[in-house]
């Protein structure tokens, strides 16, 4: 079961098992560009290295992975502004990897309720 942000007026973000080990990341935006992704151990410095590469950027529609990124991290998404995409703190990177869907500005995700 995917993990869905409520979200009223716009596709929501979402998480869901990967494909391969690390984090993928898909902007699937209309109109956001990607310039940092950062990601350190939850808990660990805000401020933590973009793992792009100095002149990459994740277009609308672009994909990149980050096979290096397991356990629970820290994430955070900013657009070329410096402006916060997504952040999410503590996001489990399982062995198996997690696929990240980038749909619209929010600050977080949050699971499901639990299903009865």
């Amino acid at each position: 079961m995917p993990w869905l942000v409520a979200c009223a007026a716009a596709r929501p973000n979402v998480v869901e098992p990967g494909a391969a080990p690390g984090l993928e990341l898909w902007n699937d935006t209309a109109g956001e560009t990607v310039c940092a992704v950062r990601a350190a151990p939850a808990g660990g410095d805000p401020e933590a290295p973009d793992l792009l590469l100095p002149d990459q950027v994740l277009p609308p529609g672009g994909r990149a992975r980050f096979s290096e990124l397991a356990g629970a991290v820290d994430l955070r998404i900013e657009d070329c502004n410096g402006d916060r995409l997504l952040e999410h703190r503590g996001l489990e990177v399982p062995a198996g990897g997690v696929l990240v869907v980038l749909r619209t500005r929010r600050p977080g995700l949050r699971p499901p309720p639990p299903v009865e």
